[in-house]
């Protein structure tokens, strides 16, 4: 098996890899190919995205936080550990950072559909996703909340559904779930989207200025 590291890349102030893994033919798994009724590709790629040292998934297996968080990437999270574990980046530092990663060697894949590209676009998706983490707690899904959003390590906005969806309330709290504030309450939901983002934007200014 040849493992090569084909791009690195940082989106959001996460750094993203893509590796493209080859086998000999005679690697193939045939039985998997019999089981599961379909060809095996011999290469693929791979993509992880590394983690920052804070981040509440640091040093959590995938197969524990998969209850917990609903991560949409392709196939799945499938690794979870350090960057030395795959892959030698000791010159620029990174081999301590805790990594998440997915692969494209399920049934069907193959290296044509699942090209770099699509890779690349699947990290992204996956780094949106662990910047806004609380969005996909398995939990929040059935409660009366529509939108959450990370504003920084302190705080979030959330927008919840009052009086049987007659009003939506915008609010700032911190990530314990305590309010901090009630920035509007719109009467309904695009007015309420219009808010988030008007304050998200906005927000996002006063941090880069």
């Amino acid at each position: 098996m040849i493992a090569k590291l084909v791009n690195i890349g940082l989106y959001k102030g996460y750094v993203y890899l893509i590796k493209h893994i080859s086998t000999n033919i005679n690697e193939t798994n045939y039985f998997r190919e019999i089981f599961e009724g379909t060809d095996i590709a011999n290469d693929w790629y791979n993509g992880y995205v590394i983690l920052p040292k804070e981040h509440e998934l640091v040093d959590k297996f995938y197969g524990d936080f998969e209850e917990d968080y609903d991560l949409k990437v392709h196939g799945g999270i499938t690794f979870s550990d350090y960057l030395s574990k795959i892959i030698y980046l000791e010159e620029i530092g990174l081999e301590n950072r805790y990594t998440l990663g997915f692969d494209c060697n399920h049934a069907g894949d193959n290296s044509t559909k699942c090209n770099e590209k699509y890779v690349k676009n699947e990290c992204k998706k996956l780094i949106d996703q662990l910047i806004n983490l609380d969005d996909c707690k398995v939990n929040n899904k059935n409660k009366e909340v529509d939108v959450i959003r990370n504003i920084d390590s302190k705080s979030r906005l959330v927008v919840k559904h009052v009086l049987s969806d007659k009003a939506f309330w915008v609010i700032e709290e911190n990530h314990e779930g305590e309010r901090i504030e009630v920035l509007k309450i719109c009467e309904n939901q695009v007015e309420a989207d219009s808010v988030v983002n008007f304050y998200l934007e906005n927000r996002r200014r006063s941090l880069y200025e």
